[in-house]
């Protein structure tokens, strides 16, 4: 029988893309996932972006393991595993609820690499991330490794670090020959989709990258412009029919507010009789800071929020997700209609030099 790629799992059920890039550092594999969010939304569709080891709920840990040099294989692990599953809670599986495209720069992939190649279980780092959903597409930039080593030493840094050139593994006392040992004993198997080298940033989205994506497309439609949309960091889920639009009334870049109980508004398409949720995330927790059923509007419009009536109140300078759901059916969370936004409690001052800096 056939070895099963690393983490196999079922596709997942809802109606959003994922779309995940892999490569060892310096392949041009992030430069080429910028040039893809970019020729997505010129196409018309809303993109979600989300990166490795970005969640603040361990970023200070890390920054300070890797400091100190203190972190074991099996620790480093646990943290990434962490940043993972906080990420797919709170930026991944809401926009694909809310029929979004999200575009990961390196993903459960990006694990199980670095683990195996320091030590780890691979049959452990299989059930570590067991709860991670399939992407619908899985790109690994290949590329020769002096091409790499080439782009790290000649970028801004000139110089690699400790972790990334596997200085933790005892390979070679040579910062640059243990980056070369490291990537070629990295496992490569498992990922779908094109295999290839990266091209420079100024030559554009690789023809089988954009081929690749845009084939899979036909069952994503972008949404009609002349509908109201909801901007980053929620969305909205097509439906026909008796079911209604939501739209969350926010700006498209992180909303900010000198309140620490703020409204938050959103439009209803039509009247419903559909039960209805409201999601606040603090984005340095795991779990929802506030998670409940709100009463059904009676009347298609704008409708208000306030979250001082909830008794939630925001702390200065964290963002906060926060959506909007019409349970469709209680049993398939992936049928629920969501749309949602990003909000900042900041300090008056601050905010007013930040707004504007923005107008400027």
């Amino acid at each position: 029988m056939s070895e099963q790629p690393p983490l196999a799992r079922h596709p997942h059920p809802y109606p959003g893309k994922l779309i995940t890039v892999e490569g060892i550092d310096g392949s041009g594999k992030s430069t080429q996932l910028q040039l893809l969010h970019k020729w997505l939304e010129s196409k018309g569709h809303r993109v979600f972006f989300t990166e490795w080891n970005s969640s603040e709920l361990v970023k200070e840990t890390t920054k300070r393991g890797k400091k100190n040099k203190s972190l074991t294989p099996t620790t480093f692990s646990l943290l990434h595993a962490t940043d993972f599953a906080s990420r797919q809670y709170h930026e991944i599986l809401p926009p694909l609820k809310a029929g979004m495209i999200v575009l990961a720069d390196r993903y459960m992939y990006t694990a199980f690499a670095r683990d195996v190649v320091r030590g780890v279980s691979p049959e452990w780092i299989r059930k570590l991330y067991s709860f991670a959903i399939t992407p619908d597409m899985a790109f690994y930039f290949k590329v020769p490794i002096e091409t790499a080593i080439s782009r790290l030493l000649g970028g801004t840094r000139g110089q690699f670090k400790f972790y990334e050139a596997g200085m933790d593994m005892s390979l070679n006392p040579d910062m640059t020959e243990s980056f070369r040992s490291a990537g070629a004993a990295a496992p490569t198997h498992g990922f779908s989709s094109w295999v290839g080298a990266a091209a420079p940033a100024d030559q554009g989205v690789q023809a089988p990258t954009s081929q690749s994506v845009e084939s899979s497309l036909p069952i994503y439609t972008p949404r009609n412009k002349v509908i109201p949309r909801a901007r980053v960091g929620g969305g909205l889920r097509g439906t026909e029919g008796k079911d209604p639009e939501i739209v969350a009334l926010v700006p498209d870049h992180v909303g900010l507010t000198v309140k620490q109980a703020p409204s938050l508004n959103w439009f209803l398409s039509k009247p419903t009789s559909l039960p209805m949720r409201f999601t606040l995330i603090d984005t340095r927790s795991v779990k929802p800071l506030y998670e409940r059923p709100i009463p059904t509007p009676d009347h298609a419009g704008i409708h208000s929020l306030n979250l001082k009536d909830l008794g939630v109140a925001l702390e200065p300078d964290v963002q906060y997700r926060w959506y909007i759901s019409a349970i469709r059916n209680p049993d398939s969370p992936s049928q629920d209609i969501v749309a949602g936004g990003i909000i900042e409690r900041c300090e008056f001052s601050t905010c007013l030099v930040e707004m504007e800096v923005d107008l400027s």
